[in-house]
């Protein structure tokens, strides 16, 4: 009995403290969560150390090279708002550094520190899916333990107001139990990038399966009336709710991450949001969150790199014909109008039914040349070809393209080009025939005789559509009309 009593105060006092620390957290001092053990600092840019004290209390910050002993020593106090904040030099890629932050009555200490790249993931469920219900989970398991890539997951949770930090959350090194439970597509994306830049690389996912667009979109992307009514008359206490809800998701799962650098952005979304009429919709939103979150992290040419729709099984009665195409379209218009985008497309190495395609390394990889293209000034073939215009001649279509690469080509080299349709002025599109010419496609069908518009895989699931350039990248889904 004595010794339940114990534990049961011992028990007592615990919760206490908690709730203590809990009621005190503005007050208490502490340090942003991202800040941890193994995690990875933007190489070679001021990087800030920052958290929460007593106002008026001195902060004194020691940086160690834990390879070479060389330490700096950094010093300032918490503000008025119970603020402290200290900026690094910029370091290039390297470590492991050792941070000992001391203020109030105690301190702390953040070991095996690295400064490398760091990319901030978000989306939906195919950038939460994991490595293990993905291609080639074997062969990851198998692969040897890799210090410079590191992973922290950002817990599933929506705020009606934004958050000044992660109450959970670690960096993670690379290890099979890692890689069995993390993300695939950061995971790949991650890997892609350490072995060729040779540096640390580390990935913060922040994602949420069946979130719409407007969850993650920041409050000045909505009217102020509207979205004040909307969250006031949310149910929010259930979990479902929040991942719906415009700016819920950015307040909890973008906004803490708010002035930690990054190198760029990668993002898959959109499933969520392919029905009634989104997709034209879509692109000013996504337009719109990508300015406003470069806005929050003050780059207003931070690399935003994403991926264009998968694919989805047959369309069902009453779905209508540009749901799917139309969220791709508004996804490839965002890249050709928005700088510093890039987009990668998917439908051709995904399953043709598979909203969740299992083939994320594919992907990632096609991730990773984007990355080196736009974020680190690489000069690699990284998109296939681009239509640019449409020319009616007699009883057919040219299409111009631009090819990003070495020239147009069927896949296999050898097939039938496929994946045309053509209409007249009576909207009826029809299986073209398509053949080659140079940059061109030049496009007829017998039951087209006075073609105006084309399009090319305009399907849910456009399988078998083959155009590609010759460095093995495809086109993306496009239309010439408007209808």
């Amino acid at each position: 009995m004595k010794i339940a009593r114990i534990a049961f105060f011992a028990f007592s006092l615990a919760c206490l403290a908690a709730i203590l620390q809990w009621h005190f957290a503005p007050f208490s001092f502490r340090m942003k969560r991202l800040i941890h053990d193994h995690a990875v600092f933007q190489r070679d840019v001021p990087m800030p150390i920052w958290g929460w004290g007593k106002p008026g209390r001195s902060v004194q910050l020691k940086l160690k090279n834990t390879a070479t002993g060389e330490m700096e020593t950094y010093q300032t106090s918490v503000d008025a708002k119970g603020r402290w904040e200290i900026w690094l030099k910029p370091h290039p890629a390297g470590g492991p550094y050792q941070i000992t932050v001391i203020g109030q009555l105690n301190y702390f200490r953040r070991n095996d520190l690295v400064f490398g790249d760091v990319w901030l993931c978000a989306g939906q469920s195919n950038m939460s899916i994991k490595v293990k219900d993905s291609d080639g989970f074997a062969e990851a398991m198998a692969a040897p333990i890799d210090s410079n890539t590191r992973y922290f997951r950002v817990k599933d949770e929506g705020s009606k107001l934004p958050q000044p930090d992660y109450w959970e959350g670690d960096w993670k090194l690379d290890e099979p139990s890692l890689r069995n439970n993390f993300s695939a597509l950061p995971y790949y994306f991650a890997k892609q990038l350490q072995q060729h830049l040779q540096v640390p690389i580390g990935v913060v996912n922040a994602s949420m399966g069946n979130s719409r667009l407007e969850s993650w979109m920041p409050a000045n992307c909505f009217d102020a009336i509207f979205l004040k009514n909307v969250l006031d008359t949310a149910h929010f206490d259930e979990p479902a709710i929040a991942k719906q809800l415009p700016t819920c998701l950015f307040n909890s799962m973008i906004v803490p991450s708010l002035g930690f650098p990054v190198k760029g952005i990668i993002w898959w979304q959109g499933e969520s949001n392919t029905e009634q009429n989104d997709a034209t919709k879509y692109k000013e939103q996504f337009d719109c969150l990508i300015q406003n979150w470069r806005e929050a992290r003050g780059d207003s040419l931070l690399p935003f790199l994403f991926v264009q729709l998968a694919n989805i099984g047959p369309k069902l009665p009453h779905q209508k014909d540009t749901d799917w195409p139309g969220v791709r379209e508004a996804q490839l218009l965002v890249s050709q109008q928005v700088k510093r985008t890039a987009m990668v497309t998917s439908f051709d190495i995904s399953h043709p039914t598979d909203v969740h395609p299992s083939n994320k390394k594919g992907i990632a990889e096609r991730l990773a040349l984007a990355a080196r293209s736009l974020a680190y000034g690489e000069n690699v073939v990284c998109s296939g070809p681009v239509f640019q215009k449409i020319e009616v001649e007699n009883g057919r279509l040219r299409l111009h393209f631009n090819p990003n690469g070495s020239g147009l080509a069927p896949k296999p080299a050898d097939a039938v080009l496929s994946g045309f349709k053509i209409a007249g002025n009576d909207r009826a599109f029809h299986i073209a025939d398509a053949k080659i010419e140079g940059n061109n496609i030049v496009l007829r069908s017998k039951k087209v005789p006075n073609p105006v518009a084309a399009r090319y895989a305009w399907e849910r699931s456009p399988v078998g559509s083959n155009l590609y350039n010759k460095e093995g990248l495809p086109t993306s889904p496009f239309r010439t009309d408007n209808w």
